[in-house]
């Protein structure tokens, strides 16, 4: 079962999660792809465009859905090089969804959970930060 959500009024925003069963995200544009990373985090299986920084996360191809040929400015009047819209093409992401509601998507869901346990464990992530800081805290002495 797919189940989307346009708008909820829930107690937790944890509860979104646990009363689905997949995240369809075919973003034309994504700064970081918190919008991936979280759902995925709490072990949901993703369907998103496969181009970064979707795809970055998203490990399981089968979820990933092809972009359109071209590009086009995010912004009218400029271009910025990471500020541009990657339209999925919607044949693509509707046969990856009819995929999805035909499988079992259990696995998907827990590797997804062992990866984010294992990405996001506080020891690992402090350790992280304590190196990345030390040069800094070093060259101040």
């Amino acid at each position: 079962m797919i189940v989307l959500m346009l708008s909820l009024n829930l107690v937790s925003v944890s509860d979104l999660y646990a009363i689905s069963d997949i995240c369809v995200q075919p973003s034309k544009m994504q700064g970081i792809g918190f919008m991936v990373l979280e759902p995925a985090c709490a072990g949901l299986p993703v369907i998103t465009t496969d181009y970064p920084p979707m795809n970055e996360f998203i490990q399981q191809p089968e979820l990933r859905c092809r972009p359109r040929w071209r590009k086009r400015k995010a912004f009218a009047t400029q271009w910025i090089r990471q500020a541009h819209l990657k339209l999925p093409s919607i044949r693509d992401l509707v046969r990856r969804m009819e995929w999805a509601a035909s499988t079992d998507l259990s696995a998907i869901s827990t590797v997804n959970r062992s990866w984010a346990e294992s990405t996001f464990n506080p020891e690992v992530l402090q350790a992280a930060w304590a190196k990345a800081l030390l040069p800094l805290a070093t060259s101040r002495r």
